[in-house]
């Protein structure tokens, strides 16, 4: 089963600052709660994250394609994929990195923050966050999100009346 992230990053975290490196590029990646909100008493993580100190909006994902389902050796089902609603998340393969919004905090709050289980579209970008200056830390981020809705998916409203017209 596969290490949560954030889990294994607060532990290298740990053993950074125990090293005496500087862990101020990497400590953004270990925030599991939102920063002026009471954390839960379990430590559990939030997603997204919101972080004032940061200006920062972090989403930890798991993508489809990493987690398709989980079959034993002999083939038999022992997890099916992300999207099935008895998914197990004890085999959730997550992103190390988060991504953040792709839209301004405006627009963000406007169509609707990020919860969890909502449907992303997600533009991984780590080539664009090499930096040629050797004293700049890199941005550590995956990439960008928006929201979106599967196909047979979209929650819908009933129109009272049809306002488009007919083809010819």
């Amino acid at each position: 089963m596969p290490a949560c992230p954030r889990r294994v990053a607060q532990q290298n975290i740990q053993f950074m600052q125990i090293a005496g490196i500087d862990t101020t590029g990497v400590q953004h990646l270990a925030l599991y709660g939102t920063e002026g909100a009471a954390q839960s008493g379990n430590g559990s993580y939030l997603n997204p994250v919101y972080s004032d100190n940061l200006h920062a909006i972090l989403i930890w994902i798991a993508l489809l394609e990493d987690n398709g389902g989980v079959l034993d050796s002999q083939g038999n089902q022992l997890c099916p994929n992300l999207l099935d609603p008895s998914f197990n998340t004890s085999y959730i393969q997550c992103h190390s990195l988060p991504v953040t919004t792709r839209d301004n905090e405006a627009v963000y709050f406007q169509k609707g923050a990020f919860a969890a289980n909502d449907q992303l579209e997600v533009t991984l970008s780590a080539r664009q966050q090499m930096t040629t200056d050797g004293s700049a830390l890199p941005v550590l981020i995956d990439g960008f999100a928006q929201k979106v809705n599967f196909i047979f998916n979209h929650p819908r409203t009933p129109l009272n009346k049809d306002l488009c017209p007919a083809g010819t």
